[in-house]
């Protein structure tokens, strides 16, 4: 019902939740409700990273508050929530403080060096590429070569056989 769930002191409308239906898709019912009234909550709905709850946040980093009978119901909790930002150190930042701890590098001349060490290889893969393409075109030169001396011995063949062929055809001729 309206007023089940009150963000920022705006009543969320009636939120029909289905009992045929996975706990995913009643929730995403519901976030797409809250999110209706974002223009004047201040609010946005996503689901959480397991899909079974709802994540209320806003950009404008003002706190927001949450109440209502049965928001529990879609895991959200009430209360006043601070709107500051929450941020993770990823990967690279990680790396790059543990590279200045251990051996005080700067990031420039780690990137440089890992620059130095990719044209390397790849300048290393192309005289690779090269004399694997220069060591098929010299087999692919002595194969032409005997080949084409094959067919000359195949040539010679052919003609003394056609030779020993009219011999034969005239003596069967005779034989007649």
């Amino acid at each position: 019902n309206p007023g089940d769930i009150i963000i920022n002191g705006v009543a969320i409308g009636a939120i029909s939740l289905d009992n045929t239906k996975t706990v995913e898709e009643n929730l995403l019912i519901a976030l797409e409700e809250i999110n209706k009234q974002t223009a004047n909550t201040g609010v946005t709905a996503r689901l959480g990273a397991n899909k079974d709850r709802i994540i209320l946040g806003n950009e404008s980093g003002m706190t927001f508050s949450v109440s209502g009978m049965h928001s529990s119901l879609l895991g959200i909790t009430n209360g006043v929530y601070s709107g500051q930002a929450d941020s993770t150190n990823g990967i690279f930042s990680l790396l790059d403080s543990y590279a200045e701890k251990v051996g005080g590098f700067l990031q420039e001349s780690v990137i440089s060096s890992i620059d130095t060490g990719l044209r390397s290889d790849v300048t290393n893969l192309t005289k690779s590429i090269q004399k694997v393409l220069d060591r098929l075109n010299a087999k692919y030169d002595v194969m032409a070569a005997q080949f084409s001396a094959y067919n000359a011995i195949i040539s010679r063949y052919e003609s003394s056989f056609s030779s020993v062929q009219a011999l034969i055809d005239q003596a069967s001729a005779k034989q007649s």
